[in-house]
């Protein structure tokens, strides 16, 4: 998990700089939501994990992990008053088709 992390987060760096059109201002509120987003959701994330897959195979937790970009859209609805957009919710409901297919 913990390279997964670090090689996503070099790879997201990378593309943030080549596709992303205005520069990022860095302000003392960006930098306390991401050590939020770091330490507090993704370590909270880690911990819940790893103590699902003692308890679990990997393969009856691989469609609950697969409905975490689902719950985030929703939470960004929901909670920021993100747009969902038709692309998102046709995404959305893809992944939940491909859930289901694979669950069969």
């Amino acid at each position: 998990m913990l390279a997964q992390t670090t090689i996503g987060t070099a790879c997201f760096a990378v593309y943030s700089r080549l596709f992303e059109g205005a520069p990022t201002r860095w302000t003392l509120q960006l930098v306390a939501i991401l050590l939020f987003q770091g330490v507090v959701i993704a370590g909270f994330n880690f911990v819940i994990d790893l103590s699902l897959l003692r308890r679990y195979r990997p393969s009856a937790l691989a469609a609950f992990h697969l409905t975490q970009p689902i719950f985030g859209v929703i939470a960004a609805a929901l909670m920021a008053g993100d747009r969902l957009t038709p692309e998102l919710i046709v995404a959305s409901v893809a992944v939940t088709v491909g859930i289901w297919l694979t669950r069969r």
